[in-house]
């Protein structure tokens, strides 16, 4: 009886394995320098880096937003966080009235601060909100993106060194 468990616990490790390294089932590594991770509710789960956010389509916004008591302006260069994650093809139900509007999308920092983005307010048939995943600001390449949310008011939903980008499905239970 042992043994087969002991067996059993060998094929599930194995079975995770290329996952945690990188393997086939999480797509890219997940560690490579200024990588970010786009993953949550999406048909296809990736790892991008600035350069390979570079080579999409990519939009240009000039936004202002207070930050710790004062103004700051800059230049962003970046891909619509609605495209990157329309590329990741969303698992929305099409049975279900505008289920889209269900999900919120969360932005994940590397020193841990996080912020949240509705669908709702993305979406072009609701708030079509141009929200960017930025690899260049003020002319400046970034080492790993950041996201900026236009017509804030206040910058907390603009996220420096973003690691994890998730779509998250949000309901009552």
């Amino acid at each position: 009886m042992r043994v087969r468990t002991v067996a059993w616990v060998l094929v599930a490790f194995a079975g995770l394995l290329p996952a945690a390294c990188g393997g086939k089932g999480s797509g890219a590594a997940a560690s490579a320098p200024g990588a970010v991770r786009v993953d949550g509710a999406l048909g296809e789960r990736r790892t991008w880096t600035v350069d390979q956010l570079a080579t999409l389509p990519l939009q240009t916004q000039d936004v202002t937003f207070l930050a710790e008591g004062s103004s700051k302006s800059l230049h962003a260069q970046g891909v619509s966080l609605l495209d990157l994650l329309q590329r990741a093809k969303p698992k929305f139900n099409s049975k279900m009235k505008r289920d889209a509007i269900h999900y919120a999308v969360l932005i994940h920092a590397v020193d841990k601060y996080q912020a949240v983005v509705s669908w709702g307010e993305i979406d072009p048939d609701f708030g079509a909100e141009p929200v960017l995943v930025d690899v260049e600001e003020n002319g400046k390449k970034l080492d790993r993106p950041n996201v900026v949310v236009p017509g804030d008011k206040h910058g907390g939903r603009h996220v420096d060194a973003v690691d994890r980008i998730s779509l998250v499905e949000v309901r009552a239970s």
